[in-house]
């Protein structure tokens, strides 16, 4: 019984890493910049700088292979 309830548990370890591979990826794969959609979707205008904040906030300013070794970045209520 304690070898079966190990054995699920050290599963779990590969399944996380899959499913975050998989989120990441996903994201990076989707069209367009969802900091468009954020900003743009109340119908007001946003200027360059609330953009290039939003991309810092989310984390997509930084390049694909350095966004998982930085962290993911702090969330936000």
């Amino acid at each position: 019984m304690y070898r079966y309830i190990i054995n699920r548990v050290l599963l779990v370890i590969p399944t996380l890493f899959g499913a975050a591979t998989l989120v990441f990826v996903l994201m990076r794969l989707v069209p367009g910049d969802i900091c468009l959609v954020r900003l743009g979707s109340g119908g007001t205008s946003f200027t360059a700088e609330a953009l290039a904040a939003c991309h810092a906030e989310i984390g997509i300013d930084r390049p694909a292979p350095a966004a998982p070794a930085t962290g993911c970045p702090p969330a936000t209520p």
